[in-house]
This record gives structure tokens, sequence and C-alpha cells, in this order.
């Protein structure tokens, strides 16, 4: 798969959307020039050693991805997805980056992670359990990995107080595009949080459905996809019985 610095490298001089088209340059024609765009500076800074902009050149919000919760890992085919359209990309991240500073931890992974497994999306799956697992000296993890596979298996049923209110929240989403009346009530402040972070989620995992998960991403055994963890799930429940 073409690295998304490649990527980006060969789509200088493409028109955007926004500009006019111009014709094919002739052989040895050096290509226009074209500013460099938000995920180019990212990841230049990344390959420097730096985990995020700085201050002034960086939109609302954390870069997702500077947050210790990756430890380390940069979703380098989420970035080469984006590539075609930066102008979009930076305030997408932007948002990103904004739930994974502001939410909750374990509210916001119970969503991603619910998200990624009904629409079946490896890629962010598997990036959310590497999320989920982190722990350091500041925090415990957001989920257990017995929480994660049953965020995949029986779901809202595995869970209780506000784990099941979000659990439900997201299913009417996905399911019917809006929260009922019952869980507007039970998420109360939440509501809008989680509201927010399905649709973020939901874009990720439909813009990368088809995509497998990032070279090097450490794979927990009996996670690695949603469905090794709702086998994992079910499992556990027989042993349980």
């Amino acid at each position: 798969m073409t690295a998304p610095a490649e990527l980006l490298g060969k789509l200088r001089g493409m028109p955007t959307n926004n500009s006019p088209r111009t014709t094919t340059q002739p052989p040895g024609a050096a290509a226009p020039h074209h500013a460099d765009t938000t995920i180019e500076r990212y990841l230049a800074r990344r390959r420097a050693g730096a985990c995020a902009p700085p201050p002034h050149e960086r939109p609302a919000g954390r870069d997702p991805t500077s947050q210790p919760e990756w430890d380390g890992h940069v979703p380098q085919r989420l970035f080469a997805a984006f590539a075609t359209q930066p102008k979009l990309a930076a305030p997408f991240l932007a948002l990103c980056g904004a739930l994974m500073e502001l939410l909750a931890p374990r509210l916001r992974e119970l969503v991603a992670l619910r998200v990624s497994a009904v629409l079946d999306c490896e890629y962010s799956w598997t990036g959310h359990v590497q999320v989920s697992l982190f722990e350091d000296a500041r925090a415990p993890a957001a989920l257990t990995k017995a929480d994660i596979a049953a965020v995949a298996g029986a779901g809202a049923a595995a869970f209780g107080g506000a784990d099941t209110d979000i659990l439900i929240g997201v299913d009417e989403i996905l399911r019917d595009g809006a929260l009922s009346e019952t869980s507007l009530t039970a998420l109360a402040k939440d509501a809008v949080s989680v509201q927010i972070a399905v649709g973020t989620y939901r874009t990720i995992a439909g813009l990368m459905h088809r995509v497998a998960h990032e070279p090097g991403l450490p794979l927990v055994a009996g996670l690695q996809s949603p469905t090794a963890a709702r086998a994992t799930d079910a499992g556990a429940r027989r042993k349980a019985v």
C-alpha cells in the first residue's frame, strides 16, 4: 500500500474541487507547487519525533494521536484516506481530537468500539482496542478485555447503569438515526456527546471499512476483530453458565 507521504506527493499538481483543471504537464516539466497540507505537516512532525503541531498551527481540538492512549501509534492509513480532501481532513481530525480530549474515556471507547463492532470495521476496532486498554500512572485502562469482548458480543445486556444507557443509545442511532425519548432522558447531559461521537466514529468506520489494521499495531488475542471478540464473549458466557 502506498505510504501516506508518497500518496500526498502524487497528489501534488492534481486539481482540487476548488481549483480549475489544468492541462497535463509536458515531460520533464516541474509539477506546480502547492502549499503543504495539514496532513503533510503532521507526518513530517511525526517523523521528526514531535507528537502534535505547535498551538499556533493546529485547529481547535487537540491532535487525537497526541493523546497518550495512542501509545505512539499513528493512523497512517486513515491519513492516506483523507489525502484527497485535506481541507476536510483538518476540521474532522480536530473533532476527533476534541472527542479524545473532552469525553470521559470509558464513554468514548464504549461508543467507538460498539460502532466499530456493529459496522464490522476491523480498522477502527483494532485501533480502539489499543486505546481502550492503555493505562499509565495517571489513569487506569478505560475498559478491560472482558468489557471489550462484551461490547462486540452481548452489547448493552452485558453491562449496567450508565454503560447500558450508552450502548443502547449507540444501537438506536445506528438503527434509527436518532436517540429515543427514553435514551435522551437516560443519557441526560451525555446525550449530545454520544450523538456526536457516534456520528464521528460511524464516518471513520464507513471510510475505513475495507481497510486492514495499521501495520505494527499490536493485536490482542481474542480481540483482533469484532468477529473474534464476539466469539470470545460467547465462550466466556458459556463457561459462566
